[in-house]
């Protein structure tokens, strides 16, 4: 059965809603509100600081009660710092922080009563370290690339100038295709409008309704080096006209977190704290995608073969020999990763069904003493090398 990190109901204040709580948030610094309106596109803030904004504040005060008990048990020196980040138009800054935000609260509601934030090491600092345990956390993400996450935000901006096209009794479609830059869209704004108004909307739809074989209406529109096509499909005649930010759709293309990007992830932590003479338990957010205990598995114990006279498979984190048939490697540069928790179900709308589970070398002890999440190894002996969880 798997362990939550439960976060309480109801608690205190910081992003504006006023409530009750048994926490002393006397020295908290408020997370600021930004002022009420539509907000300049250039200035508009990322999805999940413009949710927070708008309908938490109206509808879903339980959510602004859990961020704000959270970052209030955060010793006050690092609260600014962590608000910026939940605040940043950048949403990777912003989960980053949240994530870091649910850890500390679940060592906390795990009766952790040593919990150094931010702790200076040779090369910087790690997120957290136990003081009675001498154990260092450091709390990361796995997700899509820097190369894609900007071109997602260069065609999520696109796609935002594009929604104040004045449609008329179309429904409106647009497929981009992107480019390095960023471009403007004030003047394909106007191509487009044009476009729509040589188009007869009661013609096309006595087509569309007497026709099986009908095709809306498409052009395609050039511009620095983008290029978009928009499909245009007439409305009924008793239709309301569609709200501008409705009628044009693109799905963002979203990979989901694999166990080679976790591998990287790891990888990369290792390298960061190289150095790092104490023992590192990595935690590692994967609900950006869709990850099975499989997976993570091949991640952390090599990539077993499918049958027996398979090749051999890539080795993970902790080698496991029967897993990959591979040899046992010496051990490499970096510090003495002794456990990688990870996490699933993390977003900020429902922070009570968060799942952890603590993955562990293998014949490894927890480093958690009387840890109350689910726990995972490697059992070599097991059929198909299948992790043992409890």
């Amino acid at each position: 059965m798997r362990e939550t990190l439960e976060t309480p109901g109801a608690v205190s204040r910081p992003f504006s809603h006023q409530g009750g709580g048994s926490r002393d948030h006397s020295t908290h610094t408020p997370v600021p509100r930004s002022r009420p309106g539509r907000e300049p596109e250039s200035t508009r803030r990322g999805p999940m600081c413009e949710y927070l904004d708008s309908s938490v504040a109206q509808r879903e005060s339980r959510i602004q009660d859990q961020l704000n008990q959270m970052t209030a048990a955060i010793p006050t020196a690092h609260q600014s710092e962590l608000i910026s980040r939940l605040r940043d138009t950048d949403d990777r800054r912003a989960k980053d922080a949240l994530t870091e935000l649910v850890v500390h609260e679940g060592l906390l509601q795990a009766g952790r009563t040593d919990i150094e934030v931010a702790p200076t090491t040779a090369e910087g600092a790690t997120d957290y370290r136990l003081t009675d345990l001498g154990l260092h956390l450091e709390v990361t993400r796995a997700g899509v690339s820097d190369q894609k996450h900007g071109e997602q935000r260069r065609r999520l901006q696109v796609l935002q100038g594009l929604n104040q096209v004045n449609c008329g009794r179309f429904s409106l479609r647009a497929a981009i295709h992107g480019a390095k830059g960023t471009p403007s869209v004030k003047t394909v704004r106007a191509d487009i409008e044009t476009w729509i108004a040589t188009l007869d909307p009661v013609a096309e739809r006595t087509k569309l309704e007497t026709d099986q074989w009908y095709e809306p209406p498409s052009q395609a529109f050039t511009f620095d080096d983008w290029k978009v096509t928009i499909s245009a499909t007439p409305l009924r005649a008793d239709a309301e006209t569609e709200p501008v930010l409705s009628t044009i759709l693109e799905t963002l293309d979203i990979k989901s977190v694999s166990a080679e990007s976790v591998k990287n992830t790891l990888k990369k932590k290792r390298t960061q704290h190289a150095a790092l003479t104490e023992p590192l338990l990595i935690v590692i957010d994967v609900s950006a995608g869709h990850l099975s205990d499989a997976q993570v598995a091949d991640a952390l114990y090599g990539r077993r073969p499918l049958i027996g006279w398979d090749p051999p498979r890539e080795t993970g984190l902790w080698n496991v020999p029967e897993r990959t048939q591979t040899p046992t490697e010496p051990p490499g540069t970096g510090p003495d990763i002794v456990g990688v928790m990870v996490l699933d179900h993390l977003h900020f709308t429902g922070l009570d069904a968060v799942e952890a589970t603590l993955w562990l070398p293998p014949d490894s002890p927890s480093p958690l003493p009387d840890s109350r999440w689910r726990t995972a190894r490697c059992d070599p002996k097991a059929q198909w090398h299948r992790p043992e969880c409890r």
